[in-house]
């Protein structure tokens, strides 16, 4: 069998030869027709003798020439095993490394990342805005958690931080707010600035955990009806209950029936004032209700509160900024309003210009209406950082009942006779007029008796109010 083997390769070798003796011949034979060199076997019996066979074990280094790429051809059965080999090729399957390529996978070195989150430094630096000297002088001794998470939800935008703000400050005199970014906080003066209704408000200190910067809020006070004073500011009534909707369409009506949206500033406040003091009676009996507007709108009973909580929304609502003042009055807790004009701030007190009578009877004044702080300390006790210093309209009320002689105080009597429940004088304290000169002269006139207030001081003056018989039909009796 070895002997057949040889014999065919080496009638295939002598056949490769001559070919090499003539390569013009090769050229001409690029196919594969080679192939019928086997054909030439029978001879291998012949040839089989020569044991020139292992100078053909030489002979492989033409292989290495580029016409052995004839030889898979020629010996089909055994040159496949050798083939085998470029099946090696897989050597680029050698390129597993890629696969050691799994490193990137490793890159879950970014999983690492969470350093940045948890060196909120950065967010010290805002990438936008600019800090209040008060955030950026907490920020600088700010103590850094970045391992622990802080209980709650982080408001990632400045809107999303103050609503949060507004929100907490109705119901907690203490919270916390989680921003993502320092240049979200305000400083507690600008809160109250962009929420009037936050009376009261400190930033104690602020921490840097791992989901974000968080600010502690202390001391947040509220002023009464904050959601009311806040829907009637923006317009938006959405968060306001039932109770509350229907005080909101009272005081509309209100506003209605005194015109007041459409009058000046002073005539707008006198009239919410006196329509106060004609509607709403005081309730002696304090209760719990009366302290509220919805005491006026269901029982038209109030105390201090319920008038002063009223009087500002109804203001509030026409555009007239107004605040709240509390202290003491004739030695007992009172509230009373303090309303910004033209010139500045005055105080005016509702309550105190309607008096409860002995005799039942009820009456408006206007002793307590628009006063500035030298003529409201004679009275009242309070501490506000409202200075109220206006002068144009401490006694614009009484500007047509000025009497400096006794024929100023006829034509005052004249000007109100026909009309008027109430005759009023106005006469400088110290001055020539008094007191009992201007009732003498009345009484002459009515020709009959008559009711009167005595003087009362407002502002360096005296006020005499007098009942007018020929209105009231007490003439007639």
């Amino acid at each position: 069998m070895k002997k057949t083997y040889f014999g065919i390769l080496l009638v295939f070798i002598l056949g490769w030869s001559a070919c090499v003796a003539r390569p013009v011949e090769v050229e001409k034979q690029p196919k594969p027709t080679v192939t019928p060199v086997p054909t030439a076997t029978p001879v291998l019996t012949d040839t089989s003798e020569t044991t020139s066979v292992p100078e053909l074990t030489d002979t492989p280094a033409p292989t290495e020439s580029p016409v052995p790429t004839e030889v898979p051809e020629m010996t089909a059965t055994p040159v496949p095993t050798a083939t085998s080999k470029p099946t090696v090729t897989p050597v680029p399957t050698a390129t597993p490394e890629p696969t050691a390529t799994s490193k990137p996978t490793v890159t879950p070195v970014p999983t690492a990342t969470p350093e940045p989150t948890a060196t909120p430094k950065p967010t010290k630096k805002p990438s936008q805005g600019t800090l209040s000297p008060e955030i950026e002088t907490l920020l600088e001794s700010a103590g850094e958690f970045p391992h622990v998470v802080m209980r709650g939800d982080t408001c990632t935008g400045e809107q999303e931080a103050n609503e949060y703000i507004w929100e907490s400050a109705q119901k907690y005199s203490g919270f916390a707010v989680i921003v993502e970014d320092a240049s979200y906080l305000h400083s507690a003066e600008e809160y109250m600035t962009l929420y009037p209704e936050i009376e009261t408000m400190k930033i104690d200190k602020i921490e840097i955990y791992r989901n974000g910067i968080c600010a502690f809020l202390s001391g947040v006070t509220v002023t009464y009806d904050a959601n009311m004073c806040y829907a009637i500011r923006t317009g938006d009534m959405s968060e306001l209950t039932d109770t509350e909707t229907k005080v909101y369409r009272f005081l509309e009506e209100i506003l209605e029936e005194t015109q007041a949206r459409n009058k000046d500033r002073y005539e707008a406040v006198k009239a919410l004032h006196d329509y106060l003091v004609h509607n709403v009676k005081y309730d002696t009996s304090f209760q719990d209700i009366s302290h509220t507007p919805e005491g006026v709108m269901q029982n038209g009973l109030a105390v201090c509160d319920g008038y002063t909580r009223t009087m500002r929304l109804l203001l509030q609502m026409i555009g007239i900024e107004c605040e709240i003042a509390t202290g003491y009055a004739g030695g007992e807790t009172h509230a009373w309003n303090l309303v910004k004009m033209e010139d500045g701030w005055y105080h005016v007190d509702v309550t105190w210009d309607d008096p409860v009578m002995a005799n039942g009877e009820d009456t408006i004044q206007y002793h307590y209406f628009f006063k500035n702080d030298e003529d409201m300390k004679k009275t009242h006790v309070w501490e506000s950082e409202i200075s109220c210093t206006g002068e144009k309209y401490r006694m614009y009320f009484y500007r047509d009942v000025m009497c400096d002689s006794m024929e100023d105080v006829a034509a005052v009597y004249e000007s109100q006779i026909a009309a008027e429940e109430q005759l009023l004088f106005c006469y400088l304290v110290g001055g020539s007029l008094t007191q009992d000169g201007i009732m003498d002269y009345v009484m002459n006139r009515f020709g009959c008796g008559c009711t009167y207030y005595p003087e009362t001081e407002v502002s360096g003056y005296w006020i005499l109010a007098i009942t007018n018989p020929f209105v009231t039909g007490e003439a007639a009796e």
